[in-house]
């Protein structure tokens, strides 16, 4: 095919498809085109899982920044205390939500 190729560069002619033993030209069309067909289908799905990788992480950055933002050490908050150390400090609630209410709800 190679041969083929080259000695049809050289000479300015033209390449006979069925020396090529690939079959008649509607028969190469088709099987490129099935080809291509294969390639957008794999292509789709890598282009929807880049997007949804993207949204995900798009998400996750946000929950990150607002929980850095609820857990500020320096701003009021309320901490749990136990006897526990391992237990100590695990809840956290921010005073910055207003409004704030402590104790049980009047009825």
């Amino acid at each position: 095919m190679k041969k083929l190729l080259l000695q049809a560069a050289q000479g300015g002619g033209t390449i006979n498809v069925a020396d090529l033993g690939l079959g008649s030209a509607n028969d190469i069309i088709e099987s490129m085109d099935h080809a291509q067909e294969q390639i957008d289908e794999i292509e789709k799905p890598w282009e929807q899982k880049l997007k949804e990788e993207k949204e995900a992480n798009l998400v996750k950055q946000a929950e990150a920044d607002e929980k850095k933002k609820r857990e500020n050490k320096r701003a009021p908050h309320l901490v749990n205390i136990n006897e526990d150390p391992q237990l100590s400090g695990k809840i956290y609630n921010s005073l910055m939500e207003c409004p704030v209410q402590v104790g049980r709800k009047n009825d």
